[in-house]
């Protein structure tokens, strides 16, 4: 047998509490917005009915208090209450009252605030010198930037989403939105609909501070915006959140390194910030900070059917991944929605695949740690979906697989490959893995290893490459070097030609003792 050594940064693991097994990927369910009194009740006795929980994501300020009871029996009955900003906006707010208006308006963390419509509107920070910011000129006129050079500067600006740009003449953000006309946008406040106070401009300069991060909250206003969630729960009665949420659409952003600064001194310990970490892994080096910028996965029940739904969390369960499923509950059937989630905890039950709140999934992540003699490479016999795909495993557009007698195999019309895209839980240092296929002999095989990062940074590969043996058999050995900076591992197996079926008959992957 021939050994490869791969020198690479190696990855940290974790898991958490006790009574769960180590190396099992989970899920958290996740509800976002002020759902209505009576879908959050149905909601809570099916949960109950099957000795399971929630985590519900509620914007503060978006209630009156006759709505408190809600709350409280969402957090009396077991259910994560996660703070989604107090009106589903992180540069403004609308006190619930004047006497609430008079107590904020004078914040440090303040830009300005309306008596009238007790709308305070938040600090916030501009990178502007960044070279790469896109620039253009336009006409600024009755509320609509037009004739701007060079034409298509902001792509495909999707209706909720605005682009944000300074205007160096009057010093300002605002924000621009595509119109029904080609070639003219609307232009408003950086704060939302209000207009934007601009002064007729002809060929005016602009700048788009394009990226994440580029405008984010002064720390001031995200302080006040604590606050604010804080004295709420207060006087509903419940404890402050542990977990903070990003609301979706109109605003840059936020930044897991701001949330650390702020909302992770202030007794949380989560939050999703809508950033390229899709799941949270096992052994993750920079978990301090993945815990604060992991995205939520969408693919729920209400833009799922059930099938799809298993199958995402079972290929995640399958690598030792933990995904935070969200749902707005946007159903035009709500009887389905709830027959699909009672069958949805059934299923996760029979599999043993746990159920935790955000801020659970992350302190169990937090400590625990790898057994060094476990097997974590998913089993190629295992299919919790019932797909009749193994789980966590994928094959290469037009390849046929199935779970067989003696494993997974792979057949087609031509080449194809096999994947296991995203494992985590290996320990940092060698890792032998071990691979067993059958397939034609003499054909070919190419073996391929990704070490990446939790934000998806490669921090090291590997490849080789192997002949099946006259009898069909091809048993590989490799040493893999787990780097310090990788939190998932990428396996592929690729073959020349699959018009003859290839069956991988076990991988195994272990520390080396």
């Amino acid at each position: 047998m021939k050994y490869i050594a791969v020198i690479l940064p190696v990855l940290i693991l974790s898991c958490g509490a006790a009574e769960i097994p180590p190396l099992t990927g989970g899920v958290c369910l996740r509800y976002d917005d002020n759902q209505k009194p009576e879908v959050w009740a149905a909601m809570m006795e099916l949960f109950a009915a099957h000795d399971a929980t929630f985590s519900a994501a509620l914007n503060m300020l978006d209630f009156s208090p006759e709505y408190f009871p809600v709350v409280r029996a969402l957090a009396e009955h077991g259910h994560e209450i996660i703070d989604h900003a107090p009106n589903h906006r992180m540069f403004k707010f609308r006190a619930a009252d004047a006497a609430e208006f008079a107590l904020y308006q004078n914040h440090p963390g303040v830009e300005y605030a309306d008596a009238e419509s007790r709308w305070i509107y938040l600090k916030y920070t501009v990178k502007l010198d960044v070279p790469s910011h896109p620039r253009g000129r336009g006409n600024f006129r009755d509320g609509k930037l037009f004739q701007v050079v060079p034409a298509g500067i902001f792509g495909n600006i999707p209706v909720n989403f605005p682009r944000m740009i300074y205007i160096p003449a009057v010093k300002k953000i605002v924000a621009v939105r595509k119109t029904a006309e080609d070639g003219v946008f609307q232009v408003c406040s950086f704060y939302g609909s209000e207009s934007a106070g601009l002064p007729e401009l002809t060929g005016a300069e602009f700048i788009w501070p394009r990226g994440r991060g580029m405008i984010q909250p002064d720390d001031r206003a995200l302080e006040l915006l604590i606050s604010v969630v804080r004295r709420r729960c207060e006087l509903i009665g419940i404890a402050a959140p542990r977990v903070w949420v990003q609301p979706a659409g109109w605003e840059p952003v936020m930044q897991s390194a701001a949330m650390i600064r702020t909302y992770g001194k202030n007794g949380y310990v989560a939050a999703d910030c809508l950033e390229d970490r899709l799941a949270w892994y096992y052994n993750d080096p920079d978990f301090a900070v993945s815990r604060f910028g992991t995205s939520a996965r969408a693919l729920s029940l209400d833009v799922a059917e059930l099938p799809a739904v298993k199958t995402m969390i079972a290929d995640a369960v399958a690598q030792h991944q933990v995904l935070t499923v969200i749902s707005h509950i946007r159903t035009g059937n709500l009887n389905k929605y709830l027959s699909d989630t009672a069958a949805l905890l059934l299923w996760l039950k029979e599999h043993d695949i746990p159920l935790r709140s955000m801020a659970d999934w992350t302190n169990f992540l937090a400590s625990a740690q790898t057994p060094r003699d476990a097997q974590i490479m998913p089993d190629c016999r295992t299919d919790r979906d019932g797909d009749g795909r193994p789980d966590g495993f994928f094959a290469s557009q037009g390849v046929q697989l199935s779970i067989v007698a003696d494993g997974a195999q792979l057949s087609g019309r031509g080449a194809g490959k096999l994947e296991i895209p995203g494992l985590c839980g290996m320990l940092k240092g060698k890792n032998l893995v071990k691979i067993i296929l059958k397939g034609p002999p003499g054909s070919p095989v190419r073996f391929t290893f990704i070490q990446r990062s939790a934000a998806g940074r490669v921090t090291a590969t590997a490849v080789d490459g192997a002949v099946f043996d006259q009898d069909g058999t091809l048993e590989r050995d490799f040493v893999l070097d787990i780097a310090p900076g990788t939190a998932k591992l990428y396996t592929g197996m690729s073959f020349v030609s699959l018009r003859r079926p290839v069956v991988l008959q076990s991988i195994t992957m272990r520390a080396q003792q």
